[in-house]
């Protein structure tokens, strides 16, 4: 509908039956390659309903399409409220991300060259954890990474060892060929040897944080390289991260979690592979979490970012390179 339009000047009915003629003529003026899945079901049944109701209006007659009007002429223009209002936001959201999604096999083929790489041999890290809350103080928590290398794949482990009286936090991440991740994990106040019995999580139940950080068990798997639904993203609005060419791809989470991400879009080294920056929305499209890559030495990641755009809060993984 056309801005300054009214659905009670002219009064009566042939106003709001040129509204109903606008809006399915229209395809309710949303931009498809911007409007997420679910607000496009929305519409197309709201569009229906729509239609519906004109050909009743048709059917009334002018006298009875006026009384039809001012009965329910509130109620539809909440409606077309609602729908520019989903719109706005819907093109901001996926603006911020992309411009346009394609479904072929590149996507399938990226993920799965993704998926086969692994550390070359077993090594292990020391490292902290560094987190700014809400109030822009730094929190440290000490952390050591290790890669053990088995016959179905590897293992990325994750020691959280906090100052206080805590007890130690554990999270292995079991990377199987050909198969979704398990997450072990030992919550903070375990043993000091560990010897309970380990969550074994997998998919969302792995979206919860690690030791208190921004960072959830999910993101240091990777988790959403394994949802079903991959796209490449053509003509996005970024290609360059940090003065790499990148390809960009969406990951789309078959069945969401109320607190988990919705999709993913992440930007791919084109020339060596591993992802340098990532970005996760819930399923409104609202940003949840901002992945970056920021220090990489031998081989081996050496930092890299989680930043919270909603609590304005962030985490840095920070890991020291022997000289070996």
């Amino acid at each position: 509908m056309k801005r300054g339009q009214s659905f009670h000047d002219p009064p009566g009915g042939a106003r709001l039956c040129r509204a109903l003629e606008f809006f399915p003529a229209k395809k309710s003026g949303l931009d498809r390659s911007l409007a997420p899945p679910t607000i496009l079901r929305g519409l197309r049944r709201l569009s229906e309903i729509l239609i519906d109701f004109k050909s009743v209006l048709r059917s009334l007659g002018a006298a009875g399409a006026r009384k039809a009007c001012e009965i329910s002429g509130l109620g539809l223009a909440c409606v077309f409220a609602v729908l520019a209002i989903a719109q706005d936001s819907s093109q901001f959201a996926r603006a911020s991300a992309i411009h346009e999604l394609t479904h072929d096999k590149e996507a399938a083929a990226l993920v799965a060259e993704l998926l086969s790489q692994k550390p070359p041999k077993d090594l292990a890290l020391e490292g902290v954890l560094k987190t700014r809350g809400t109030r822009g103080k730094w929190e440290r928590v000490e952390v050591q990474y290790a890669v053990q290398l088995t016959d179905e794949g590897w293992l990325g482990t994750y020691e959280a060892r906090p100052g206080d009286s805590g007890g130690r936090e554990r999270l292995v991440v079991v990377h199987q060929d050909g198969k979704s991740n398990v997450y072990l994990y030992w919550p903070k106040g375990s043993s000091p040897d560990l010897h309970e019995e380990p969550r074994r999580l997998t998919g969302d139940q792995a979206a919860i944080p690690f030791a208190a950080t921004e960072f959830w068990l999910s993101d240091l798997g990777l988790e959403f390289l394994h949802w079903p639904t991959q796209r490449m993203v053509k003509n996005a609005w970024r290609t360059m991260v940090a003065g790499r060419a990148c390809k960009v791809l969406e990951s789309v989470n078959p069945s969401p979690a109320a607190t988990s991400y919705s999709r993913v879009v992440s930007w791919i080294d084109s020339e060596y592979g591993g992802v340098i920056h990532a970005e996760a929305y819930d399923a409104s499209g609202k940003k949840m979490k901002e992945f970056s890559l920021k220090g990489f030495a031998k081989g081996q990641v050496t930092e890299m970012q989680m930043v919270n755009p909603k609590t304005d809060t962030r985490t840095r993984l920070e890991l020291e390179i022997g000289e070996n």
